[in-house]
């Protein structure tokens, strides 16, 4: 019962900040895994992409949660339980 609560809390967490910095899924997959420490190739390969096409994702990422460097996005994730 416990665990079921706390999956409630995280998921309605994650909801909050999806809908007030209007990410996507796959925004909140990508700050997940760079708060679990991947690297852009890390990424690029899970999910059968080019490392620039996550480069500029993270780009758009940082804008969306006014975030300046990859130290804040991992913070973000954080403080929002993303990951």
């Amino acid at each position: 019962m416990i665990q079921f609560i706390r999956s409630y809390i995280k998921q309605r967490r994650v909801s909050k900040a999806k809908r007030l910095y209007k990410l996507s899924d796959r925004d909140v997959e990508i700050l997940s895994l760079i708060a679990k420490g991947y690297t852009d190739k890390q990424i690029a390969d899970k999910f059968f992409l080019k490392t620039v096409t996550i480069s500029k994702k993270n780009q758009y990422i940082r804008r969306k949660i006014h975030a300046l460097n990859r130290a804040e996005m991992v913070r973000f994730a954080i403080e929002n339980n993303l990951f």
